[in-house]
């Protein structure tokens, strides 16, 4: 049995997200995704400014900048006549405080190709082909059973990538319509998978009657069933697997059995996270509940077109301006020469996803004929579930992106709230396993539930404002931008700062996020009275925390103040600044000590 301190399942940008965070910090893990290649298609687009700042963090905000954009302009039309011009974001220039204050487009194929750079500088890579199908909890750790497509554990040659879905979208049920997993069942669909955060094709059910049952049955098993005229009774049978492997039994000997193919794997890590989106194979092992709702009837065709025919400087929308019901939209993605194209439909029967189809709709929505699609790169079918995890933690186990809320489209939340989930669990999983108090972990759901409940609120009421055609639903203010969360109301809040976001401010030489970079804790000691303390704790605490004495010009202390917006902020005394740059404490010396012993490994 193989051994690793954390195994997260799933590698889109929550999955990668808490893999940087872990090889930056030391700590042994794997990460595993069940999809036989990296996805292609833009699903979610937009990096909201608090992200911004985490990529800052992760080291990847320079290639985020170099390749995206702001979002453009958007122009309405009625045929070739453009009737309305606006914009999504009022334009706002870098201050000190906040030094990314626009939301950037960037496709979500290159947010996670990038990451997976990164991951790679760091040492580590993502074992695509691999999923876990089963797993058990005990006191000191968990068991998790992972089937791999593959002998060598490697995606085979010439694998197409995903035809799957927009992040968070729920395709299981654009399958049982007969949508875009059609062509993904050519060679194969994972129903199961097309909605996680790196949704793909797995070799399954090549010749399947049934994919959509195959899938609900069991979508881990649907390997079994190649050539299958009826992937449901492949699955069912398959699906004995799954409970030989959860109930401790020869797993080997159960896929010899015919009951599934590939390699299977026993693992005993120390925690289990899943990343593995809207439709978690690790929630729904733990029988944790998901509770929300699915719009049946609203759904969306979305794919990446190449057309030489607009311009690349707006997003162009066709749509009743006395209804303002959108017919169909094309957005220019940066750094590249594809438009996402978005379109709603209602008919029973999907759209077929094919190039004469997108050029159908668009012809019908837009009533021009004037513009030629010459190729489409990716397509989804996508439905609008809004639902959220009951726990975010059971034991050794804990959930994390979508496979802990799914969020409908508007305002960019969920790509964006699942990063900050991994953000916060990062930094707590690394100090538990190095010696700090295991409650820490228990203020990942008591921080992270309420602001998904939060966050999840917000997409909802825009997506409210837009079934309903008001007059400003495009507009996005602050409110998105997720710079005003905190955790002030948390256990881990000391003072009056406490749980707020820590603000970028200028210093002597650079800035206040470059002293916050880092795994590090980060102690702002203001005015020269507290010298020998940052003294002390440099030498007691080593890479664990960072202490500084922050000083206004003239004044002796290694952070120079330069224009006063640190003192401006919080005062005198001391600022703690946990490593996901929210204020931990703040206050005076007294009671700093016993807040580090309940959060750092050395005052464990």
């Amino acid at each position: 049995m193989n051994d690793t301190q954390v195994l997260i399942v799933g590698a889109g940008p929550t999955g990668l997200t808490l893999a940087i965070e872990l090889a930056r910090r030391g700590v042994g893990f794997r990460i595993v995704e069940r999809a036989l290649g990296h996805p292609v298609g833009s699903r979610g687009k937009g990096l909201q400014p608090r992200t911004q700042e985490i990529f800052d963090d992760l080291g990847v905000i320079d290639e985020i900048f170099a390749t995206g954009r702001i979002y453009p302009p958007i122009r309405a039309y009625s045929g070739d006549q453009v009737v309305w011009e606006g914009v999504m974001h009022e334009r706002s220039e870098p201050e000190a405080a906040v030094p990314y204050p626009m939301v950037l487009m960037q496709p979500q194929w290159r947010i996670e190709r990038i990451m997976r750079e990164r991951l790679a500088g760091l040492g580590h890579h993502v074992e695509l082909g691999t999923e876990a199908i089963a797993f058990e909890q005990h006191e000191d750790g968990v068991t998790v059973t992972l089937k791999r497509a593959a002998p060598d554990g490697a995606a085979p040659e010439n694998v197409v990538p995903e035809t799957a879905a927009p992040y968070g979208a729920d395709v299981d049920t654009a399958a049982s319509d007969g949508a875009a997993l059609v062509p993904a069942a050519s060679g194969s669909a994972d129903v199961d998978t097309a909605a996680s955060d790196g949704a793909a094709l797995v070799t399954a059910a090549s010749g399947s009657a049934d994919v959509d049952t195959a899938a609900s049955d069991g979508a881990a098993l649907v390997t079994a069933a190649s050539g299958s005229a009826d992937v449901d009774t492949a699955a069912s049978d398959g699906a004995v697997l799954v409970t030989a492997a959860s109930d401790g039994a020869d797993v080997d000997t159960a896929a010899s059995d015919g009951a599934a193919s590939g390699v299977v794997e026993r693992v005993r890590c120390a925690y289990l996270v899943g990343a593995d989106g809207g439709r978690s194979s690790v929630r729904k092992h733990l029988g944790v509940g998901f509770e929300g709702d699915t719009f049946e009837t609203e759904r969306m065709i979305i794919g990446d077109v190449r057309t030489p025919d607009l311009d690349r400087d707006h997003w162009h929308t066709w749509a009743d301006m006395a209804t303002r019901t959108m017919s169909v939209a094309l957005c220019p993605l940066p750094g590249t020469d594809v438009f996402q194209f978005t379109a709603p439909f209602v008919a029973e029967e999907a759209p077929e996803p094919s190039l004469e189809s997108f050029q159908r709709i668009f012809d019908e929505g837009s009533g021009r004929t004037d513009v030629r699609f010459t190729d489409v790169t990716w397509t989804s079918l996508y439905r609008v579930s809004i639902r959220m995890a009951e726990r975010f933690r059971v034991g050794r186990v804990l959930l994390a992106g979508d496979a802990a809320h799914v969020h409908s489209p508007a305002g960019g939340q969920g790509l964006n709230t699942g990063v900050q989930d991994a953000y916060n669990l990062g930094w707590k999983l690394a100090g538990v396993l190095g010696g700090a108090p295991e409650r820490l972990l228990d203020t990942y759901e008591e921080e992270r539930l309420p602001v998904a409940a939060d966050v999840l609120g917000i997409s909802t009421r825009l997506y409210a404002r837009a079934r309903r055609n008001e007059q400003d639903a495009h507009v996005r203010d602050e409110e998105t931008q997720q710079l005003l969360l905190g955790y002030r109301d948390g256990s881990l809040a000391a003072g009056e700062r406490g749980g707020e976001r820590a603000p970028d401010a200028t210093l002597e030489g650079g800035r206040l996020f470059d002293a916050l970079r880092g795994p590090h804790f980060t102690l702002l000691a203001l005015g020269t009275a507290h010298a020998a303390l940052v003294k002390e704790i440099n030498a007691t605490y080593g890479a664990a925390v960072h202490a500084h004495t922050v000083v206004r010009r003239g004044e002796a202390g290694d952070l120079i103040d330069v224009e006063g917006q640190v003192h401006d902020h919080y005062g005198q005394g001391l600022v703690l600044i946990r490593p996901d740059g929210y204020v931990g404490y703040h206050g005076d010396e007294s009671g700093l000590g016993a807040y580090l012993l309940a959060v750092t490994a050395t005052g464990a």
